[in-house]
């Protein structure tokens, strides 16, 4: 992903001789590339740290996958999370982290673990689900994507020297005006349709919070 420190100098040269709208740009990008590697869990849980808006391009979902390279997809056996309730998960993987308001599924051949004095947990290569108000959407270009008859918006994050990272960021409204927000990593080699089975079976109750910024 584009360094932090790259981006704000960028929204921050040349102040005078910058439109507003390009300066918003590139702050909003600095503030997106910095959500987007990590979560931090204080005193709120997730809502400490807002969730990882997606940087986007108008390119093809993950697109890659196929039915040979696809990681499977399974029925979830485990304790559903406190604000959701998952159908399956991808084959190999489990609930590593939950609150109310966020939840990151790992493949159990992660050996990363997480330390609760740090409050911080790593995204790559995971699966991020979050709850999100309408204010914190990413302002991008994104494309159409369906989910169980739901239309949600899909954002292609973006990485090193601003190509793809095949990270996608997908935005589900739900009822109460709230989006169900699922960051899918590049390493699931996962199908529009593959994609859309896992989303679909997610699901967000009464006593899920949203995250803040």
């Amino acid at each position: 992903m584009t360094d932090l420190s790259t981006l704000m100098n960028r929204a921050t040269a040349n102040i005078g001789d910058s439109s507003p709208a390009v300066i918003d740009n590139d702050m909003v990008r600095a503030q997106q590339a910095q959500r987007a590697r990590r979560r931090r869990l204080g005193a709120g849980g997730f809502g400490g740290l807002a969730v990882a808006a997606a940087l986007a391009l108008s390119l093809p979902f993950v697109g890659s996958g196929t039915p040979a390279s696809a990681v499977e997809l399974v029925d979830y056996a485990g304790a559903q999370p406190a604000g959701f309730t998952l159908d399956e998960v991808p084959e190999g993987w489990h609930l590593f982290v939950s609150d109310n308001s966020s939840l990151v599924l790992s493949p159990e051949s992660d050996p990363r673990t997480f330390d609760p004095s740090s409050g911080v947990v790593g995204l790559e290569g995971r699966i991020d689900i979050s709850v999100v108000a309408e204010e914190f959407l990413p302002t991008l270009d994104s494309r159409d994507l369906t989910i169980g008859g739901t239309a949600a918006r899909a954002y292609d994050m973006l990485g090193e020297a601003d190509t793809p990272s095949g990270v996608v960021g997908v935005f589900v409204p739900q009822s109460d005006g709230r989006y169900l927000s699922v960051q899918l990593p590049a390493e699931l080699n996962w199908t529009d349709a593959e994609a859309s089975e896992f989303i679909a079976g997610i699901d967000v109750d009464e006593n899920a919070t949203p995250t803040a910024g």
